[in-house]
């Protein structure tokens, strides 16, 4: 069989909670409202202390969001990234909170997986793949 006649894409952004997951993977942070929504759903876990509460990524949020072995292809890439964009992505999603926003940043994608699909959403790539009607 000749794999280079088909490409696995990743349709975990189907699953809800997806959204709140890979935004929080992209930026290590998120406003109140999506933290909030993302433990409902059950891809966050609020933990608390007796000083503080923090919230970080459940398994299911982990699952949703992990690198795979299809993950790092171009196709899968771009396609993710016109999901994102489908889903209101913009680059405020990257620069930093401020009030009424949670800072996680150990919950980073893997720098490599990050950074391949960040060049996806710069406006350059944007602008090659606006024809394509695979997307």
């Amino acid at each position: 069989m000749n794999t280079q006649d088909f490409v696995y894409l990743d349709v975990r952004w189907r699953e809800d909670g997806w959204l709140e997951a890979i935004r929080l993977r992209l930026s290590g942070w998120l406003p109140d409202n999506l933290v909030a929504q993302g433990v409902e759903k059950g891809v966050f876990e609020e933990v608390r202390t007796r000083d503080r509460k923090y919230f970080g990524l459940s398994a299911r949020g982990l699952a949703l969001t992990d690198v795979r072995p299809h993950s790092l292809a171009n196709e899968n890439c771009s396609q993710l990234a016109q999901v994102l964009l489908l889903n209101g992505y913009s680059e405020e999603w990257i620069k930093a909170g401020g009030d009424g926003s949670v800072e996680c940043p150990e919950a980073l994608l893997e720098a490599t997986y990050r950074a391949k699909l960040m060049s996806f959403l710069s406006p350059t790539s944007l602008s090659s793949t606006a024809g394509n009607p695979m997307l």
